[in-house]
């Protein structure tokens, strides 16, 4: 089964936010994108533990 398409989604941030993440994605050999939906799915998993 082919993987759904996601949806490209616009975000503006503060400028010293998107220098951290690129920072991080970099130190990571990740891209931003990959960096941010990481730590995104890694928040929604903590909240969902804690309901």
């Amino acid at each position: 089964m082919p993987k759904p398409q996601t949806v490209p989604f616009g975000l503006r941030m503060p400028d010293e936010i998107k220098e951290w993440a690129k920072r991080r994605a970099e130190e990571e050999d990740r891209s931003m994108n990959s960096m941010i939906v990481r730590i995104l799915k890694e928040r929604m998993e903590q909240e969902s533990e804690a309901a």
